[in-house]
Order: C-alpha cells, then structure tokens, then sequence
C-alpha cells in the first residue's frame, strides 16, 4: 500500500525526471550550440553573484503585488493570504514546454496543498486570453 510520503516521493521523481527529459532533448537537440553557450554562460554569471541568496526562502514573507488574473481582474497577494497559504510560482508561458512540465507538477499535488488550506498562483507575462488555457 502507498503511504502519503511515498506518493509524494514517486510525484516528485516523476516531474524531476520529466524536466531532465525535456532538459537533456533541448540542450541535444533543439537549441543551437551557440545559444547554448551564451545562455550557460549567463547562467554561471547568475550563479557567481549570488543573487539567489537573497532571494526570498520558503516561509518568508513576501512583498504585496496587485496583479490582472486571467481574466483581467486584479488580485492581490495579501488579500489571498488572508485566505491561507499561497504558492507562488513564476511561469513564462504556454510556449515553455518546461514551463509546462514544471506547472504540471504543481497541479499533481493541487489537491494536497488545498487540503492544507493553501492555493497556486502562477505568474506570468503572457496575455490573457493564453493564461486562460493554462489555468484550467
């Protein structure tokens, strides 16, 4: 029988491998070698300046944002808050299949997080009418 814990393993080894999948056919495949190394050498300068440790960490408190929701209405991050938890996650667009993947792995686990009184909210630039498709 699974317990929780093993579900949460197996759905979490499951989206990691889906992201290496698509990883490893972009970075072979797709985008051309030199690309590659313009984005591999951003990345490195990224990683070299440390910016993550400032980031903010997983129970932080974040900055308040208003934002337009999918269909245009604003929505404000403290006022989700005082609702419950709120999963914050950054999403480029439907056109980003590892995007897509990443998200996928959220919504596997959308029930448990609403069962612990918490939501997703996926920021993106994308235009309205494409953020409909990924929000359902």
């Amino acid at each position: 029988m699974n317990s929780p814990e093993m579900t949460d393993a197996r759905d979490a080894r499951e989206t990691t491998r889906e992201l290496d999948d698509v990883r490893a056919k972009y970075r072979g495949k797709i985008i051309p070698k030199p690309a590659l190394r313009v984005m591999d050498a951003e990345t490195a300068r990224l990683a070299a300046s440390r910016l993550a440790s400032r980031a903010l960490k997983a129970g932080d408190s974040a900055p308040d944002f208003i934002l337009p929701d999918a269909h245009g209405n604003p929505v404000r991050l403290y006022s989700l808050l005082r609702e419950g938890h709120v999963v914050v996650v950054f999403y480029r667009g439907g056109w980003c299949r590892y995007c897509n993947l990443h998200l996928r792995g959220f919504q596997r686990r959308l029930a448990q997080i609403r069962e612990l009184g918490g939501q997703v909210v996926a920021i993106s630039p994308q235009l309205p009418d494409k953020s409909l498709s990924t929000q359902e």
